[in-house]
């Protein structure tokens, strides 16, 4: 698979990019990825499985074991973050190497991201082991992968991870953390950048073009600012562009009250940009209609001559170039699309009330892990591995009265072996996701825990 798409919160890509074998090592295991691995059993099959077949079926919670096994290769290990505080937030991080952590999230749980971004992200990243935070995501593009829609459970993907910050934005909190969307097709690299408490009246956007976009691009982002002149002349709006290797960052400035106006007049210029309406529709004045056109067609030109310049340069290589009108359209959907999904602004006080009540939420949440979590760290003691594997089984079927002797004795069996982990199983028991069942099973564990053992 390819690295899509980038949110970095707090300069978090260029720490990633500073860190040569993080980057490397995380490039490496995103890219070996694919369907073929999803399905191999010594990669994806879910730890209390002992059937001999050689393809499993692919679900949300096949990348998340994917990952662990490629990760595990590239000899990241774990660590394990206890509470000082009786009943309080414990964390555990599964891959960890290089001051790096890093976390698969294709599985839609109750306050899952939430939790990683609130609580998660902020304790790990603040121990002397870590700097930084990444958590990996299928696009909603992959959700075609999996076999039989009917039995997956509700996936995540990166778009509703994107949608859940907005929601959560402002954030008050200044540690780094990086998320990574990644598809099976190869894209440019599009990078949304945040900071801490950014300026309500700052609207920011990152762009990492290929070569041969690189100077249309540009010309095509700068001209913004004379649209803006030519339909807002009594604003003082400041637009600007950095420019740094292959990433340009666009940066509007606008006096309070003009929020909304940019960001509607830049979500109407992606519209052109990318032929789905006419310049007619973003300005009045035929001259000014007449040179937004020639600045469109200028950008063709561009990136003729680059594409040509290029051909030329590598044509021992025999690359395929793509015709001109393809590349043509890759630009403008590109920069069109980039430009078009700006987050809107919103009023400060309703965010972060519903920031602070959804904090509340996710520290409830922070400490659990599912069952088939905590099978998969039992590695090393088949006796608790299976206690693990009958109660995850009765949770999975539905807890029934028969299952009541059965269940005890597997509930006794974890606590004898390892008091952590029937800590973090009550835990994960008290997770919503368990439903009645849950319910019931904790009922049993509280009896087995108030025995004497």
């Amino acid at each position: 698979m390819h690295i899509n798409k980038v949110i970095s919160y707090n300069s978090a890509w260029q720490i990633l990019k500073e860190k040569d074998d993080a980057y490397n090592e995380i490039f490496e295991a995103v890219s070996r990825i694919n369907k073929e691995l999803l399905q191999n059993p010594n990669y994806s099959r879910p730890p209390y499985r002992t059937d001999n077949e050689n393809v499993v079926e692919i679900t949300p919670f096949s990348f998340h074991r994917c990952w662990e096994t490629l990760m595990e290769e590239l000899g990241w290990g774990s660590y394990r973050m206890i509470s000082d505080t009786p009943g309080g937030i414990n964390i555990y991080v599964r891959n960890l190497k290089h001051r790096v952590a890093t976390k698969m999230m294709a599985s839609d749980r109750m306050m899952m991201f939430p939790n990683w971004l609130l609580v998660e992200t902020p304790k790990v990243v603040n121990t002397e082991y870590c700097d930084l935070y990444i958590l990996i995501v299928p696009m909603d593009s992959e959700k075609d992968i999996y076999e039989d829609p009917r039995r997956m459970r509700p996936h995540f993907y990166f778009e509703k991870c994107l949608a859940q910050l907005t929601d959560l934005l402002p954030l008050n909190q200044s540690e780094p953390f990086l998320v990574l969307g990644i598809s099976s097709q190869a894209t440019p690299l599009d990078i949304i950048e945040f900071e801490p408490n950014d300026s309500p009246n700052v609207i920011e956007r990152v762009l990492e073009f290929p070569k041969e976009h690189y100077q249309a691009g540009i010309g095509i982002l700068s001209y913004f600012g004379e649209i803006i002149k030519q339909k807002y002349p009594d604003i003082d709006v400041k637009v600007r562009i950095e420019q740094d290797g292959s990433i340009v960052r666009l940066i509007i400035d606008t006096p309070d009250g003009a929020r909304d106006i940019i960001e509607k007049t830049l979500e109407d210029y992606a519209l052109v940009v990318t032929n789905q309406s006419p310049p007619e529709t973003l300005l009045e004045d035929k001259l000014q209609i007449h040179a937004l056109s020639n600045k469109l067609s200028l950008a063709e030109l561009e990136v003729r001559q680059t594409r040509d310049l290029m051909q030329i340069s590598e044509s021992h290589y025999h690359s395929r170039i793509h015709t001109l009108e393809d590349e043509v359209r890759f630009l403008k959907e590109q920069v069109g699309r980039q430009m078009h999904h700006m987050n809107r602004s919103q009023d400060l006080l309703f965010r972060q009330t519903e920031k602070e009540e959804k904090v509340m939420l996710a520290q409830i949440e922070s400490s659990s892990r599912t069952v088939e979590e905590l099978i998969q760290d039992a590695w090393n003691s088949a006796e608790l591995r299976n206690a693990l594997t009958q109660i995850n089984r009765v949770l999975t079927d539905g807890a029934t009265d028969n299952d009541e002797p059965a269940t005890k004795e597997a509930l006794i069996t974890v606590r004898d072996v390892s008091s952590d982990v029937f800590e973090d199983l009550s835990e994960a028991l008290k997770n919503t996701m368990y439903g009645v069942s849950g319910n019931i099973v904790f009922q049993w564990l509280q009896q087995i825990a108030n025995l004497i053992a």
